[in-house]
């Protein structure tokens, strides 16, 4: 017999599909190269204790199971010990601990930085999940990763992040961050996927140690009016600012070889765009919808499809 191993899963209903990305911009339709994640019920068996957290079950599963839709980190949990400290929940290990839940009623939250004398070194998937109160967020220097969904669809009106803090992991805060500005400290290194998705920023700030923004980083930021792109990024990814509908000018940094589809669809306050001689393409609809943007100057070597920009934006090779 396989050894059994702790996982959460979720009791709400509206929690066990998942949660697609609302476009934002242009046509009220989802472009059709993005597809939503698909709805996945879990086939685990629910055998086990219940803890005294209202909306959530803790399970005994075999030890093969991996789905990430449901996984609560990505610890191997089996020698886990969990351990419930007021309306925390934690995955206590030999050398660090994972905060797995969170059920409290606070406006203000402070993330303890030990456990059982080890210290919070990471936030578990979608640890913290609505319905919550909590606003205002305060998490330990010990931690170094944040790990899938932590902190979806909660409006947080202030969050740190500590010096020490490696990875923020895919949708981490989409829906997540109401404050004005974001900004990020020295140690991350890649924006992932979905990270800061529909989030209600104003500026954003990155450090040159970041070397790449992946897909939907930022899309649906629909207040983002200022971002400055560091130098050192060398990728940015499909529908990153995918209906920033306040984005107003974006320089794209030396280094960027190509604008890849849908980059900066829907962006329609968007008037100005500075391109290096380094991008060699413009793909399908990285500017469509941006129907401030007048002219766009590019490389004499770049291509370019005639679905890349909107057809009030005349196409200057230079």
């Amino acid at each position: 017999m396989k050894k059994p191993i702790l996982f959460a899963a979720l009791l709400s209903a509206s929690l066990l599909t998942a949660l697609p990305l609302t476009a934002c911009g242009g046509s009220d339709e989802l472009p059709p190269t993005f597809s939503p994640p698909s709805s996945q019920a879990s086939s685990a068996s629910s055998s086990g204790s219940t803890s005294s957290f209202s909306d959530r079950a803790y399970y005994l599963v075999p030890s093969d199971y991996s789905s990430p839709e449901y996984a609560v980190s990505s610890d191997n949990t089996d020698d886990a010990e969990v351990v419930q400290e007021g309306n925390f929940l934690f995955f206590v290990y030999d050398d660090h601990v994972t905060v797995v839940g969170y059920d409290g009623t606070d406006y203000e939250v402070y993330i303890p930085d030990t456990v059982a004398g080890k210290p919070v070194t990471k936030i578990g998937e979608s640890a913290f999940r609505p319905p919550l109160l909590c606003k205002r967020v305060h998490i330990p220097e010990t931690v170094e990763v944040i790990e899938h969904h932590a902190f979806a669809d909660l409006s947080l009106e202030y969050v740190n992040f500590p010096a020490r803090l490696k990875e923020i992991e895919e949708g981490a805060f989409s829906g997540g961050c109401s404050f004005e500005t974001l900004q990020l400290p020295e140690s991350i290194t890649v924006i992932r996927k979905n990270a800061f998705s529909d989030c209600g920023f104003k500026n954003i700030v990155l450090t040159q140690n970041i070397t790449a923004i992946e897909n939907l980083a930022f899309s649906g930021c629909s207040s983002l009016e200022h971002i400055d792109i560091p130098s050192s990024v060398q990728h940015i990814g499909g529908f990153t600012f995918y209906g920033c509908t306040a984005l107003r000018d974006v320089t794209i940094p030396d280094g960027i070889d190509s604008i890849d589809d849908y980059t900066f669809y829907g962006c329609s306050s968007l008037s100005s765009v500075t391109l290096p001689d380094s991008v060699s393409s413009i793909h399908e609809a990285a500017f469509l919808g941006c129907s401030s943007l007048q002219e766009i100057s590019i490389p004499g070597n770049c291509y370019y499809v005639s679905s890349s920009f909107s057809d009030n934006t005349t196409v200057i090779k230079r």
